[in-house]
């Protein structure tokens, strides 16, 4: 069960999202706290509304009805999400979102342009980030030179490039072997102990979920249970 002592970081209040004219209920109603450096696990089948609720906490979408709170203070009342998400989230998708024409140490560069740092900072703190990833010999490499899991790697570390506060990640491992995945989670789950930074990660391997401090089950849109990992 969630530690009730930790800080709330992100809390949501019946938060609901339709599509096509409320004929599709993507999600029905959410209530959940996140507390402040909290390893979470977003388990369920395909198409039970992970990655729209995950859209929803990363100020990537609107919910149509409910509420999702960040400290306290409602995302409807950021002006510019654009701007909190720089600041404040990191992203980390299924499939890698690396520009294909930016070397490693570019890509790890491109969030930064939203801050106001030197070219010398950004580059000192995208070698930093590809060096903690274990890819500091591979930062002058485009994407298609790398594998599936540098690439993954890379992700991460761009992903770390503002500080964030809350990290996201969207099926991290899906389009890794087994492996691969593994070391990814190994990695994800050290910086959140490091950091102590709160990590939120959708997946439909239990596994993958058994690994964090909670596992919160989704089932057509909804939690159906929120049990202990062991």
């Amino acid at each position: 069960m969630p530690d009730d002592s930790r800080v709330a970081l992100i809390e949501t209040r019946d938060l609901r999202r339709s599509f096509d004219g409320d004929r599709v209920q993507a999600l029905r109603g959410i209530n959940i706290t996140i507390g402040e450096g909290e390893s979470v696990a977003v388990a369920g089948p395909s198409g039970c509304g992970k990655s729209t609720f995950l859209q929803m906490l990363g100020a990537l979408d609107e919910p149509t009805a409910g509420d999702v709170l960040f400290r306290g203070q409602s995302l409807r009342e950021i002006r510019d999400h654009s701007l909190f998400r720089a600041h404040t989230i990191g992203f980390i998708f299924q499939s890698f979102h690396l520009l294909p024409t930016l070397s490693a140490l570019e890509n790890v560069q491109m969030p930064m342009v939203e801050m106001a740092w030197s070219p010398k900072k950004r580059r000192a703190r995208a070698v930093e980030l590809l060096d903690a990833v274990g890819l500091g010999e591979r930062g002058s490499h485009l994407p298609r030179e790398l594998s599936g899991g540098e690439r993954q790697r890379v992700a991460i570390a761009r992903s770390l490039a503002n500080g964030p506060k809350l990290l996201l990640a969207d099926e991290p491992t899906g389009n890794l072997d087994s492996t691969n995945a593994a070391q990814i989670i190994d990695l994800l789950l050290q910086i959140h102990r490091e950091q102590r930074m709160t990590i939120i990660i959708v997946t439909h391997d239990l596994a993958i979920a058994g690994r964090t401090d909670r596992i919160v089950r989704m089932l057509d849109g909804q939690i159906v249970t929120e049990p202990a990992s062991s």
